[in-house]
């Protein structure tokens, strides 16, 4: 999907500028480009964050329409974004680089795509500002990833549990001597005992790294590197 200001339907970008030349002109690019994506802009005077504050105190409502904001003088350009609208941070900076590059060259244009960009959770009538659906939304990942993650502990503990317990099972019922009793070498005894436990070891591990990797729907470990490091852990404590 391509993010602009029509994804959050029509808004308002209050602006700031100081009055010259080369600022007016730029503001004049910037102000085609938020009309052509179905918004409008709200000139201020003075500083934009003094601007905006006050007109929060008039409508408090006002920081749903202002999905972004600039300000431009004529040495630099500042953008401005909206932290509850998640994507309006690459829009804004979207608006002005395009606005320079207008500048210079008309008939160019920076688009900027993000995919996927909106889930199934929202609907097209839905309000993706609203800042109660974003930490609903929030607060279920939190606790869905964290029961994924208590169930796989679990799970590995009770894999563990299969190598722990067996040494004492075999200690508690004198298995060993039992086996030396009926003649088998401690060569042959040791080595199947080793080849057993490394085979039972390595089903384990690969039962674990499909856990994590069905589990890990965010991709915390499978795209961080950390997945290698875990299996690398896990064959290098079966050696020991």
């Amino acid at each position: 999907f391509e993010m602009n200001l029509g994804l959050y339907g029509e808004t308002v970008v209050p602006i700031t500028f100081t009055h010259n030349k080369i600022t007016e002109e730029t503001v004049r690019v910037y102000n085609d480009l938020v009309n052509n994506q179905g918004s409008s802009t709200d000139e201020f005077s003075g500083n934009i964050n003094q601007g905006l504050i006050a007109r929060l105190e008039e409508d408090k409502s006002y920081y749903r329409k202002a999905v972004v904001a600039a300000e431009f003088n004529r040495s630099y350009v500042t953008a401005l974004y909206n932290a509850v609208a998640i994507h309006s941070a690459p829009i804004s900076l979207n608006l002005i680089t395009n606005t320079i590059l207008k500048a210079f060259n008309p008939s160019s244009s920076i688009d900027v795509v993000n995919h996927p960009f909106i889930g199934n959770q929202f609907s097209d009538k839905e309000d993706l500002c609203d800042p109660r659906k974003i930490q609903l939304t929030m607060g279920m990942n939190t606790v869905t990833a964290a029961v994924r993650w208590v169930l796989l502990a679990c799970g590995i503990m009770i894999i563990s549990g299969r190598f722990i317990s067996q040494p004492l099972l075999e200690r508690a019922n004198n298995a060993k001597q039992l086996q030396f009793m009926t003649g088998i070498s401690p060569f042959v005894y040791w080595h199947s005992h080793f080849l057993l436990d490394f085979i039972f070891y390595l089903v384990a591990i690969i039962f674990v790294v499909i856990a994590i990797w069905i589990l890990d729907v965010e991709q915390t470990v499978t795209h961080s590197g950390k997945m290698g490091k875990s299996e690398e852990t896990s064959i290098h404590n079966s050696n020991r």
